[in-house]
């Protein structure tokens, strides 16, 4: 039957998105595939095979400062298929970042083609699901897709300068890091943040990803500890300092993070409802300040610095970190729900800035 239908368009002049599919979300054009969805464009364009993870990908990645240039949801692919999309997309001066969601391999070495060419020209990060017996057992009955081997999609992406992610949550945070994270000259992490437990498993977290958290230079050390008194606290890397939650020393603790000569970026974690700042009457102009102080020193060193707001476990500690989110990306930060997730973000910057080299 959509055989049927296909050649019935063609005979028309006309080609087809779908079947099974939500379409298209353009808000230049003021299109929507689902409700709620906004109006304001941006640079990162998506091909997706499923309309929901097409809709949850912009539910997860706006809050976050994403806007969306083309979001093509095209199921089936019974007349376009991906390597149309990518090829559009590549081509496209208002995408300037590429991601996807695969389930199916259609036309095989027309997509790796397509993939190639795309990412030659943009940056492009891509879920392919059907990674288990079980995954590619849904990707027949959602799409009627074959999913392929995972091993020749890896080795297809890593040919063609892509990125593969492992989730569609990594895949919001790769596009994250893509938009936010300009000038990641390296795997050289300083974290920056109260709480010594925190710490300690960031630095599990991002030597697991594949990042360095290198010890801090003396120097820089030097500046710290005019700013970290209390026992207990720690100035080397992970920095532990209750420095942070005083205007004046929130600023001399992480600017010399962001100008060290061994420190490619800065990783400030933070929370919400707990601790001294739980007890402040001014929280909101606190983080205010802080999120400028952060853009700002972003700006004058050119130093990427990225947010980790720790989960929230309380409504109103749930809205604090929701606003602080908006606060830092509106100042050209890009922020994380955990720091794991930054790390793994991180690491997906670094490999892709490699395979292009």
């Amino acid at each position: 039957m959509e055989q049927a239908v296909v050649a019935r368009a063609r005979e028309a002049g006309i080609r087809l998105i779908g079947p099974n599919c939500m379409g298209l979300y353009v808000p230049d054009s003021r299109l929507a595939m689902m409700n709620g969805q906004i109006a304001e464009a941006g640079p990162v364009g998506m091909v997706s095979q499923s309309g929901m993870n097409a809709g949850e990908f912009i539910r997860y990645a706006v809050p976050r400062g994403i806007r969306c240039s083309k979001v093509i949801s095209f199921g089936n692919g019974a007349d376009l298929k991906a390597a149309d999309f990518f090829e559009y997309l590549a081509d496209d001066p208002k995408t300037e970042i590429i991601v996807a969601y695969l389930e199916g391999i259609q036309d095989g070495p027309r997509l790796a083609r397509a993939i190639r060419r795309a990412a030659q020209k943009k940056p492009v990060a891509i879920l392919k699901s059907g990674r288990t017996e079980a995954g590619s057992r849904a990707a027949s009955s959602h799409t009627a897709s074959l999913a392929g081997s995972l091993q020749i999609f890896d080795a297809l992406c890593k040919q063609a300068g892509a990125l593969r992610v492992e989730s569609l949550e990594e895949l919001v945070d790769t596009a994250v890091a893509f938009r936010f994270v300009k000038q990641l000259a390296g795997p050289r992490v300083v974290v920056v943040g109260g709480g010594g437990g925190a710490s300690v498993l960031a630095a599990d977290d991002l030597d697991a990803a594949g990042l360095q958290l290198p010890a801090l230079l003396p120097e820089t050390q030097e500046q710290l500890a005019k700013v970290t008194h209390e026992a207990g606290t720690s100035i080397r890397n992970p920095i532990d300092t209750t420095s942070l939650w005083e205007d004046a020393a929130f600023e001399a603790t992480v600017r010399p993070c962001a100008t060290a000569e061994n420190i490619d970026v800065v990783l400030f974690h933070t929370s919400f409802g707990g601790g001294p700042v739980a007890r402040n009457q001014n929280v909101r102009e606190r983080m205010v300040r802080q999120a400028e102080t952060l853009g700002r020193i972003q700006r004058e060193t050119g130093k990427p610095l990225v947010v980790a707001i720790r989960p929230a476990v309380t409504g109103d500690a749930f809205d604090q970190s929701s606003e602080f989110q908006e606060l830092c990306w509106r100042q050209g930060l890009a922020t994380f729900p955990s720091i794991a997730r930054a790390g793994i973000a991180l690491a997906n910057l670094v490999e892709w800035r490699r395979r292009q080299a």
